[in-house]
C-alpha cells in the first residue's frame, strides 16, 4: 500500500490533478445516489423537510438578483411579516453557481445533481491535500474516500443539506496554507487564494466558515507550539497574508454581515446544542447509512446501546479507523506534525461531544466545552458538525500512516480493505422518495386562482410538507404564509395560539375562532390544501367557515376567502386570544381532575386516557396535525406513562396529588397563575422553578416554557365550585 512503490509512483504521476481519484469517487457516489434516482432525477428527493428549503434557495438567488430584489429580506415567505434569510442556510454560492442547472432541469433535479456531486468533490479535495502531505497516491485515495463518504457526509446526504455536504473548500484551505508554509506560494497568492476559499465557504455556510476559521486558528497555534524554530519562522511569515485574506473576505461579504448583525439577530441557541451533540458510543457503533449497520451483530449493538442513532449516526468512526489513528499516534507523536494532528483531533472530538457528555443516550456530566458553547455565536453551532473536521484529520492521519509504515504491501492492502468495509455506505438505504408535486404548482394553472400579491396558506404547512418547493416551482408567484427557510420564523407568528396547531397536535379551545383570527391578522387571501395531505379534511372543514369559493384543480383544493367573513376577527388581539386560550386549557384540566375525583376515584390511577374516556377532557379540543403528512402515521397524541395528551399534561403525581400543565409564555399564563396561586401546591414555570417559593422573581413576559401546576385532592375539591366549566368549541 505504500505509495513509494512502483505502481503508486506511476499512478501519482499519471493522476497529477486527481482526475482518476475524482472519477473513482464520482462512480461510487453515482452507485449510491445516482442509480436509485435514474429516471427520477426530477421527481424524487429525500424524505426530510430540508430538501424543500434548499430547492427554494436554488430558485431564489437567481430570481432575486435578476429581479433586483433584496436577497436577504423578503416577505414572499412568512407573509405578510417577512423573514431575514441571513440567519438561514441560504447557500448563495451554490445557488448562483448551479443556476444553469436549475433553469434547465428544475430545482428537484438540480438539488439531486449537486447532492450527488458533493461527496466526490469533498473526496477529491481531501485527496489533493492528503497526496501533498503523504506523497503517496493510494493512501491519499483512501483518505479522500474517508472524508468524502464519512458517516457525517452520508447522514447529511440523506437530508440533502447542501450547506454541510458542500465541504470541498475546507481541505483546499488547509492545502494552500501547507503550500505557503513550504514556500511554494507567495504571500500575495496565499492571501488571494485563501480569500477566494473563505468567501466561497462563507457564501455556502456561515456556520462552516466560523468553524473553519476557529479550528484553522487552533491548528496554527498548535503548530506554533509544537514546531521547531525554522517552521515557527515560516508560520510567522504567513500570519500577515492569512489576516489579509480574512480581511478581504469580510469586506466582500460585508452586505451579508450587515443583515446578520445589523438587523435584530436571534438570541441564544437556534437548535438545542445538547440534542445535536455526539453520543460517545456513536463513535463506535454504525447506523443503517453504513453497510455494517445492516448486519445483526453490529445493528443489534447500536439498537441496544444508542437506539436514537440506529437510523443515522453522523459520528460513526469505527474501531478499525481508531486503530489506525492509535498506530499513527504511537509512531508519529515524536514529530511536530504528529503532535499537531493528534491534539487537533482530540480537541475536535471533544467539541463534537457538546457541553455535556452523552453515553448511550444518557447525559452523564458537564464537559469543559460548556463554557465555549455558552458564548453568543458558538452556541449557535451544532456540535456534531465538528465531526466534518474530525474526519478530515482522520483522513490525513490515515494517508500518512499507510504511506509511511513499513509493513508488507499485502498486509497494508488487507488493513485498508478492513477500514473500507467498516465504513462502506449502505447502497440499499432508502435515500429518496417521490416529491409528489401537484400539477397546480408545476404548471401555469395556479395563475387562474392566485394573484401575484396574494397571501396563500398551504397545507401541509411549513416543514410538514413541500410548500417551499411548490412555491419555488411557481418562481415565487405569490406570497407564502409560512414556509421553511430554516430553523427560525418570525416570533409574531408564535403569538397566535393556532400557529402551533398548524404543526402539531394542540389542545386548543374554539379552534374555528382561533383559526379565523390567525387568517384575518395575516391577511390570508387563499388556502391551498394538497390532495395528499392526510389532515386535509380537517383543514378543509375549518377553511369552509371563511371561504367564498372552493375549487379543485391540479391535485389541490383552493379556498378563496371572503374578506367580510374575516373582518370581525380583526378586533381580536393575539394577547387576548392567548390568555383566553391558556386560561380555558388550564381550567379544563383542573375541571377534568375534579370530575375524576368526584366519582370516588383517587389520582393514583388518573391519566389522560381515563380523562378522555370519562369525557372529563374534551377530545374535540385536540386540534391540528393528527397525522404526520411525511410518514402517514398518526402522531403520538396520547402518552399515558408521562401523562401527555395533545401537547398538554394531566395525571396523578407524587403523594396522591394531580399535575396539570400546558405550554405558553409567562404573559399568556400570568392571569391564570394569579387565579390559582392560593390553591396550587406548586407552580413551576419553567420546570424546576417554583413560583410559589418566597423570593422567586417573575419570569420575563416573553419567556416560553411549560407551565406545571400541582394540586392536592383537597384543594381540587375546594376550587371546583369556582371553576368556569369549559364549553365545547
Amino acid at each position: 500500500m505504500n505509495g513509494s512503490g512502483e505502481n503508486g509512483g506511476e499512478d501519482a504521476r499519471r493522476d497529477r490533478y486527481g482526475l482518476l481519484a475524482f472519477s473513482t469517487y464520482l462512480a461510487l457516489s453515482f452507485s449510491i445516489f445516482g442509480v436509485p434516482l435514474w429516471g427520477h432525477f426530477g421527481d424524487y428527493h429525500s424524505a426530510t423537510a430540508d430538501p424543500s428549503l434548499f430547492m427554494w434557495y436554488l430558485v431564489w438567488w437567481p430570481h432575486a438578483l435578476a429581479a433586483r430584489l433584496n436577497p436577504f429580506v423578503t416577505n414572499l415567505l412568512w407573509a405578510p411579516i417577512g423573514i431575514n434569510l441571513a440567519w438561514m442556510t441560504c447557500v448563495p454560492f451554490p445557488s448562483i453557481a448551479a443556476s444553469p442547472l436549475t433553469r434547465l432541469f428544475g430545482p428537484i433535479a438540480s438539488l439531486n445533481i449537486i447532492s450527488m456531486l458533493a461527496p466526490p468533490l469533498a473526496g477529491w479535495s481531501a485527496f489533493i491535500l492528503c497526496r501533498h502531505v503523504s506523497r503517496s497516491w493510494w493512501p491519499s485515495l483512501l483518505g479522500g474516500y474517508l472524508f468524502g463518504f464519512s458517516s457525517s457526509m452520508l447522514t447529511e446526504e440523506f437530508n440533502s443539506d447542501l450547506h454541510v455536504t458542500l465541504v470541498f473548500l475546507i481541505p483546499l484551505a488547509a492545502y494552500v496554507v501547507v503550500r505557503a508554509l513550504e514556500g511554494n506560494l507567495t504571500r500575495g497568492k496565499l492571501a488571494v487564494l485563501l480569500a477566494a476559499i473563505l468567501i466561497g465557504q462563507f457564501l455556502t455556510a456561515v456556520e462552516g466558515f466560523a468553524m473553519l476559521t476557529m479550528l484553522g486558528t487552533m491548528a496554527l497555534v498548535l503548530g506554533w507550539i509544537f514546531a521547531p524554530r525554522d517552521i515557527v519562522g515560516r508560520l510567522a511569515i504567513i500570519v500577515a497574508p492569512l489576516l489579509i485574506g480574512l480581511t478581504i473576505t469580510l469586506v466582500v461579504v460585508s452586505p451579508y454581515l450587515y443583515f446578520l448583525f445589523g438587523i435584530a439577530s436571534p438570541r441564544g441557541e437556534i437548535w438545542s446544542v445538547d440534542t445535536f451533540s455526539v453520543d460517545l458510543l456513536g463513535l463506535l457503533f454504525p447506523s443503517r447509512v453504513n453497510s455494517l449497520g445492516l448486519f445483526p451483530p453490529f445493528g443489534s449493538l447500536t439498537n441496544y446501546f444508542v437506539p436514537v442513532l440506529a437510523i443515522r449516526n453522523p459520528a460513526y468512526v469505527g474501531l478499525p479507523l481508531f486503530a489506525v489513528v492509535a498506530a499513527y499516534a504511537w509512531d508519529g507523536w515524536r514529530s511536530p506534525t504528529g503532535k499537531t494532528l493528534i491534539v487537533s483531533l482530540l480537541a475536535v472530538l471533544v467539541l463534537s461531544l457538546g457541553p455535556r457528555l452523552h453515553i448511550g443516550g444518557n447525559m452523564i456530566f458537564t464537559m469543559p466545552s460548556k463554557v465555549l458553547f455558552s458564548l453568543p455565536l458558538i452556541q449557535k453551532m451544532l456540535p456534531y458538525r465538528f465531526m466534518t473536521y474530525a474526519f478530515l484529520i482522520i483522513a490525513i492521519i490515515t494517508a500518512l500512516w499507510f504511506a509511511s509504515n513499513r509493513m508488507n504491501y499485502r498486509i497494508n492492502v488487507a488493513l485498508a480493505a478492513v477500514v473500507i468495509l467498516s465504513t462502506l455506505p449502505n447502497f440499499s438505504y432508502p435515500w429518496f422518495h417521490p416529491a409528489n408535486a401537484p400539477e397546480f404548482f408545476t404548471t401555469a394553472e395556479y395563475r387562474e386562482y392566485i394573484k401575484p400579491d396574494d397571501n396563500v396558506l398551504i397545507f401541509p404547512f411549513s416543514w410538514r410538507g413541500d410548500s417551499m418547493l411548490w412555491h419555488a416551482q411557481t418562481e415565487m408567484g405569490f406570497h407564502l404564509v409560512g414556509g421553511w427557510p430554516g430553523a427560525l420564523h418570525p416570533m409574531e407568528f408564535e403569538n397566535w395560539p393556532f400557529f402551533w396547531a398548524l404543526l402539531q397536535p394542540t389542545y386548543l379551545p374554539d379552534a374555528t375562532r382561533q383559526f379565523g383570527a390567525f387568517l384575518a391578522h395575516h391577511y390570508v387571501d387563499s388556502i391551498a390544501i394538497a390532495d395528499g395531505d392526510p389532515n386535509g379534511k380537517y383543514w378543509g372543514n375549518l377553511a369552509s367557515n371563511f371561504a367564498e369559493t372552493k375549487r379543485q384543480a391540479g391535485g389541490v383544493t383552493i379556498y378563496r376567502l371572503k374578506a367580510t367573513a374575516l373582518k370581525p376577527y380583526l378586533e381580536l388581539s393575539a394577547e387576548q386570544l392567548q390568555q383566553q386560550s391558556r386560561a380555558s386549557v388550564i381550567d379544563s384540566l383542573v375541571f377534568a381532575a375534579s370530575q375524576w375525583l368526584s366519582t370516588g376515584h383517587s389520582f393514583a390511577q388518573f391519566d389522560p386516557a381515563k380523562a378522555v374516556e370519562s369525557k372529563a377532557l374534551n377530545d374535540s379540543w385536540c386540534a391540528g396535525v393528527r397525522i404526520d403528512p411525511t410518514s402517514g402515521r398518526e402522531n403520538e397524541v396520547m402518552e399515558t406513562i408521562h401523562h401527555w395528551y395533545c401537547g398538554i399534561e394531566i395525571g396523578g403525581g407524587y403523594h396522591g396529588n394531580v399535575i396539570v400543565g400546558a405550554p405558553g409564555t409567562y404573559a399568556d399564563f400570568e392571569p391564570t397563575i394569579e387565579r390559582y396561586r392560593k390553591f396550587a401546591t406548586h407552580i413551576y414555570f419553567p420546570y424546576g422553578i417554583d413560583l410559589l417559593r418566597p423570593g422567586v422573581p417573575a419570569p420575563p413576559d416573553g419567556e416560553r416554557a411549560f407551565l406545571e401546576m400541582e394540586f392536592t385532592p383537597q384543594r381540587i375539591a375546594a376550587i371546583a365550585p369556582q371553576l368556569r366549566i369549559p364549553s365545547a368549541p
